[in-house]
């Protein structure tokens, strides 16, 4: 997943050592980590915020409004969320929980190290993915290959009565 990521948002020959750096920690992140589910969505993060498209976390990209901390809404097409007011006059987004955008924001703006730490339920984890492998869609212009084979294991993993 992690290297169809930065196939995906590279060129051949390009030079872009920052990316390749980040492949690199990941390498190793995804040996060490308790969490391979937590790990992807950071280098997820890092890899969009190195590639020029930074998901806006704090402020409405509608209004430039600072976010309150309740429920939000999230617009991949203005790549970032979308505070109740404007999404009630605009509708541009989908639904984003205080708990996945306080995540988002952590794994946006922490060192791996600490992100590391962090315990996630299935339920913000399941949010985060949806919202992060949308936006990474968009930006990529298809489907990635390696998230419709990850949900799939996953399916085929899980006892029946999960």
């Amino acid at each position: 997943h992690i290297v169809e990521l930065l196939d995906a948002f590279t060129e051949d020959h390009d030079e872009n050592g920052a990316l390749y750096d980040l492949l690199r920690n990941a390498l190793g992140w995804i040996t060490t980590t308790s969490d391979l589910q937590r790990t992807a969505r950071f280098y997820e993060l890092q890899l969009l915020d190195l590639s020029g498209y930074r998901p806006e976390l704090f402020h409405c990209v509608i209004c430039d409004r600072d976010i309150k901390p309740e429920d939000q809404f999230f617009s991949v097409p203005d790549g970032g969320v979308v505070c109740p007011t404007c999404e009630h006059s605009h509708q541009r987004g989908r639904s984003l929980t205080l708990r996945a955008l306080k995540v988002l924001r952590y794994l946006q703006t922490r060192p791996f190290s600490v992100v590391e730490q962090l315990t996630l339920s299935s339920g913000v984890q399941a949010e985060c993915e949806r919202i992060l492998y949308e936006l990474l869609s968009y930006h990529l212009e298809r489907r990635l290959k390696s998230a419709a084979f990850l949900e799939r294991l996953r399916r085929e993993t899980r006892s029946p009565g999960e």
